[in-house]
């Protein structure tokens, strides 16, 4: 059995936070590095995956609204890119009545 470490983010039992992203995703974007725009159009390509194929999509269904909650911190970063980023991945969601 793998062992994971310990995030206050959900993990789904395919290992990932939100049943989508790996640690050091999440990671790199909370430790507000300058990789942080780069990291965000990451998780955004992972979402548009994830609702593209069912699999993924049922990985990542429980962790939805937990998801969107997470994106909305980023709503109001400093660097544009991260903020418009977050915003469209929000919006995606939001559309497609996910959550």
């Amino acid at each position: 059995m793998v062992e994971y470490a310990e995030s206050v983010h959900p993990r789904a039992t395919n290992g990932l936070l939100f049943g989508l992203l790996a640690d050091e995703v999440v990671n790199s974007l909370e430790e507000n590095n300058v990789r942080k725009a780069l990291t965000m159009e990451r998780i955004e390509n992972e979402v548009n995956s994830a609702l593209g194929n069912n699999e993924l999509k049922q990985n990542f269904m429980p962790f939805a609204a937990e998801f969107l909650g997470f994106m909305t911190h980023y709503i109001k970063d400093a660097n544009f890119k991260v903020c418009l980023t977050a915003i469209q991945i929000t919006r995606k969601l939001l559309v497609l009545n996910i959550v």
